[in-house]
C-alpha cells in the first residue's frame, strides 16, 4: 500500500569524485578507415587520462581484424598509459567491433562490485566487418541492461548504418552518442560523463 508521508530530506553533499572509484573501458578501432582520426583519437585518450584522479581506472581495448587486444589493463604509470596510447597505428585491415563492445561488457560483468561507476568509451566508425563473431544484436541485449553505459565516439565519415547501430547501442545503454573528430568537442563528451 502507499503511504501518505512525505519524504524528508536528512542530508544533502556535493559528490566528491576523489572518494570514488570508477573504470573507464575504452575502445580504439585500428583499422585502416580510421587513419584520418587517429591523432585525433590518441590526443583525446592522453587528455582524458591526465585528467583522471588516483582512483581512476582505464582499461584499453584496441581491435581489428583478427583479435581484441588488451593494451591498458588499469595498473599502468600515467606516463607508461600515455606512451603506449601515442604509439598506437592504425594498419588493421578489418573490424572486431561487436567482439570488442562484448567483451569490455563481459569485464564489466566480472568486476561489478570492484567498481563505483563503470562505463565504456568507443572511438570508432561503427562498422564491423569479421564472421562468426559478436553480432550487433548479442551486444544490443547486453548493453540493453542499462548496467553499462556506453558513450560513442563516431567518426563523421562513418556510413548510415553503422553510425544508426552505434548510436542505437549508446542510447539504450543509458549512455550517449557524438559524431567528432575534433579534440575540442571531445570535451563536451567529458563534460556529459562527468555530469552523471
Amino acid at each position: 500500500t502507499l503511504s501518505s508521508d512525505k519524504l524528508l530530506i536528512e542530508d544533502v553533499a556535493k559528490y566528491d569524485a576523489t572518494s570514488h572509484t570508477s573504470c573507464a573501458y575504452l575502445l580504439v578501432d585500428l583499422s585502416t578507415s580510421m587513419r584520418d582520426h587517429i591523432d585525433f583519437v590518441k590526443k583525446s585518450i592522453v587528455s582524458y587520462i591526465n585528467g583522471l584522479s588516483s582512483n581512476d581506472r582505464v582499461v584499453l581495448f584496441t581491435f581489428g581484424k583478427t583479435e581484441v587486444k588488451t593494451v591498458l589493463t588499469g595498473s599502468e604509470t600515467r606516463e607508461e598509459a600515455v606512451r603506449i596510447v601515442n604509439d598506437l597505428k592504425c594498419n588493421e585491415e578489418g573490424t572486431l567491433f561487436y567482439e570488442a563492445l562484448s567483451r569490455a561488457y563481459q569485464l564489466s560483468n566480472a568486476s561489478n562490485t570492484v567498481y563505483d561507476r563503470e562505463y565504456v568509451m568507443a572511438f570508432s566508425d561503427g562498422i564491423d566487418l569479421q564472421k562468426g563473431s559478436s553480432t550487433f544484436e548479442e551486444v544490443l541485449k547486453q548493453y540493453d541492461s542499462h548496467a553499462l553505459p556506453l558513450y560513442a565516439i563516431c567518426m563523421p565519415d562513418a556510413s548510415k548504418e553503422a553510425a544508426d547501430k552505434f548510436g542505437e547501442l549508446s542510447r539504450v545503454s543509458g549512455g550517449y552518442f557524438s559524431m567528432i573528430d575534433k579534440t575540442e568537442e571531445f570535451n563536451d563528451v567529458l563534460t556529459v560523463i562527468n555530469d552523471v
